[in-house]
């Protein structure tokens, strides 16, 4: 069941073209619909889940596809990067679901996934542009720098002010930030999804708030000395 799972996941369309989706649950079918009357709690998707019905971890994907999508383009600013960085998400939680020990969220543990994968995915784009910097290319430069039409559009609309300024912050500020304000996550799940103390999201917050008060009075006033 995992193997043909994660294969599912690899599809970037996985779960998005159901509008009701048939799930049984302890004998009874239920119909979810999205937006729909009856919705099952997390628990009970991932029990069914680890049963091993797929359907049930495609209520997940869908529950989550949003949320974690916005997040990984909060720390990648580049539409194809976070499609990639979502589904790596996704397989990472499918894979680790067995050890999800429920002393938090799903919806925490499920960031907190997404947080490492993170680290891990700007660790690997650096290391791919260091090599591509060392590599001749025709004219200096790649066909890829030229976004198509689709892509600049697709940006347009995911870009906002707020994103803007987030963009421009260190990664542990921007994560915070976003995590806090646009998650709405609060200070103790934030730290366990960091990997830090409450105290130290709390100073972490801080000092990316007054940064961030920093980057937007810039931008606001580009002619000022």
């Amino acid at each position: 069941m995992k193997r043909q799972l994660l294969k599912k996941i690899a599809n970037p369309y996985y779960g998005e073209s159901k509008n009701a989706i048939p799930f049984e649950h302890k004998g009874r079918l239920i119909i979810e619909r999205k937006g729909g009357h009856e919705k099952l709690e997390d628990e009970t998707l991932i029990s069914s889940a680890l049963e091993g019905n797929d359907d049930a971890f495609r209520m997940l994907h869908e529950r989550y596809f949003t949320q974690v999508f916005r997040y990984a383009y909060s720390q990648t600013s580049d539409f194809h990067r976070a499609e990639e960085l979502t589904q790596d998400i996704f397989v990472k939680v499918a894979r680790n679901l067995p050890r999800f020990k429920r002393k938090s969220s799903f919806r925490t543990w499920l960031f907190s996934i997404g947080y490492h994968a993170a680290i891990d995915e700007r660790r690997k784009w650096k290391r791919k542009q260091n090599r591509a910097f060392f590599e001749e290319r025709p004219f200096g430069f790649e066909d890829s720098i030229f976004p198509s039409a689709e892509d600049e559009m697709m940006q347009l609309h995911l870009r906002q002010d707020v994103s803007a300024g987030l963009e421009k912050l260190p990664f542990h500020y921007r994560t915070v930030l976003h995590l806090r304000f646009l998650e709405e996550l609060s200070i103790a799940e934030t730290a366990k999804v960091m990997s830090k103390t409450p105290a130290a999201v709390k100073a972490l917050q801080r000092r990316a708030m007054n940064l961030m008060k920093d980057v937007m009075g810039k931008e606001e006033d580009p002619d000022e000395a």
